[in-house]
């Protein structure tokens, strides 16, 4: 360095160095801000998978569940204690594709979650206690999987956990499946 200030090769360094600590930095940042988003979207499906818990623990499904059969209940029924319910992390839930399903094989009871949103980010077929932010997905073969259950008829399957459900009967708030 003269006396007069720095020269061009110093200030360039400098420079150099500045956007290399940049570009990592907002790197790290937005991996950060993606997990925590991701970790939201599946916060949001186990509340939801816990209130169908809730309810069936105080009998306050639309009915009970019989050995081999499931029951699809649309996310858009419950309720939450949240001010922006059915907001995730990307957008809003499309109501028409995001259900819980309980299923029941041998009086052993399971918690499904069924999740998409406005912004094609979600959840496909995921049991209550494998949810995480690792679950989460943008995949449109994998989301494609999630039926609309509005349009659900006697001919409609689904595959939940390892099982194809058939539709038994179709209501106006939940559908009936069943397992042979």
């Amino acid at each position: 360095m003269n006396k007069k200030g720095f020269s061009l090769m110093e200030l360039l360094a400098v420079i150099i160095i500045i956007g290399i600590l940049s570009t990592i930095g907002i790197a790290a940042v937005s991996s950060y801000v993606q997990d925590s988003r991701r970790s939201a979207f599946a916060d949001l499906a186990k509340m939801y998978a816990e209130k169908v818990s809730e309810d069936r623990a105080k009998d306050k499904l639309p009915l009970d569940v019989k050995d081999k059969e499931a029951i699809l209940l649309p996310i858009g029924d419950y309720k939450l204690d949240t001010d922006d319910e059915h907001e995730t992390a990307y957008g809003t839930l499309d109501l028409n594709r995001s259900y819980v399903v309980l299923t029941n094989n041998g009086n052993v009871y399971n918690y499904y979650v069924f999740m998409i949103d406005d912004s094609n980010h979600g959840m496909v077929n995921v049991e209550y206690s494998e949810i995480d932010k690792d679950k989460v997905t943008i995949e449109e073969a994998e989301l494609s999987r999630i039926l609309n259950y509005r349009s659900l008829n006697a001919t409609s399957v689904l595959t939940v956990g390892s099982n194809d459900y058939k539709v038994k009967q179709v209501y106006s708030q939940f559908v009936v499946l069943k397992h042979d």
